[in-house]
């Protein structure tokens, strides 16, 4: 199985070497998953993150990616097989969105037209018309404009892993759900392994395929979302993550997680008791109570099938039973 592979990693900060920023980490994951690190402020969920292309070392312990150990790779070829998404962005202002984009695959020697294509299909792929935005510069466009244009940039030489630190924070509320629903069809379509760390545990619950809780350096626990909010650890977990608030996991666990899938996609004669594969389990409660039906019918954005929902397990998940995800 390709995989992420931690093995007693731990670091400590130049400045506190009793106290370690990351403290004998050991964690085993799939790759091809949204993975999310979450927990208090100072727990090392970015310093973890931050291990996984060497932009910090670790004191002791080792990753792996595929059986290779990222120590035998050198951190330039590493960061420039990664995408790597920030908080602010970090366009280049003197450059054009086209300018930003470019600059790993000019690194990588593409050729201008192969480097233009690729702009243009990442722009469509983070919903920003290409004729309207590669010749602007980043203080032309909103933030959220901008923020879209950086996750462009990160995927622009095709990585395999996609490291986002705090991606959506200093963004307005509208346009975060916007983004985070980009992030699961982006993933969906490109099956990349994507690494989010966030303060927001809704927006973790909601993205992730694998939730990972830090506290103070150490990793209290780790698995699906509704496998945590229905069985958490300890006190800590359960209070955290808010695991006895109902109103809270049907607001923030999407369709998709529990849905039948269809085989394949299909037309959907009568749309008016449909719901789509990112709205949430709140929204999928309302229409069960509205219809009186025992299934629902969910389409995607093209308006076609993708699966059904059941009034079976939307009630396993408010009961807090384990759901397969």
């Amino acid at each position: 199985m390709d995989s992420i592979v931690f093995k007693n990693v731990t670091m400590y900060y130049k400045n506190n070497k009793e106290k370690p920023a990351v403290n004998k980490v050991d964690l085993e994951l799939e790759k091809g998953k949204v993975i999310i690190f979450v927990g208090p402020s100072g727990c090392g969920k970015s310093t973890l993150l931050k291990m996984i292309n060497r932009l910090y070392e670790p004191n002791s312990g080792e990753i792996f990616i595929d059986d290779k150990n990222i120590k035998e790779i050198s951190p330039v070829q590493l960061r420039r097989s990664m995408g790597y998404v920030v908080q602010q962005t970090g366009l280049f202002p003197h450059m054009t969105v086209l300018e930003n984009i470019s600059v790993v695959p000019q690194m990588l020697n593409w050729e201008k037209n192969k480097i233009l294509d690729r702009a243009k299909e990442l722009l469509e792929l983070v919903n920003l018309e290409p004729d309207t935005y590669l010749n602007r510069f980043p203080k032309e466009i909103s933030g959220g404009q901008q923020q879209r244009v950086g996750i462009a940039r990160a995927m622009a030489a095709n990585p395999e892993i996609l490291l986002m630190d705090e991606p959506f924070s200093a963004i307005d509320v509208i346009t975060r759900v916007k983004l985070q629903n980009e992030i699961i069809n982006l993933q969906r379509k490109s099956n990349k392994t994507i690494f989010i760390v966030t303060h927001d545990v809704d927006e973790a619950l909601k993205l992730a395929d694998i939730i990972v809780i830090l506290k103070e350096g150490e990793i209290i626990q780790y698995g699906a979302p509704l496998e945590i909010i229905n069985h958490p650890k300890n006190e800590f977990v359960e209070g955290f993550i808010g695991c006895k608030d109902v109103l809270k996991k049907l607001s923030v666990i999407t369709i998709e997680r529990i849905m039948e899938k269809s085989k394949e996609t299909t037309d959907v004669l009568d749309k008016k008791q449909t719901l789509r594969e990112f709205d949430t389990l709140k929204m999928a409660l309302s229409v069960f109570l509205q219809s009186g039906n025992e299934v629902l019918t969910v389409i995607n954005d093209d308006e076609k099938k993708v699966g059904n929902i059941t009034w079976n397990a939307l009630q396993k998940v408010w009961k807090g039973e384990t759901y397969k995800i």
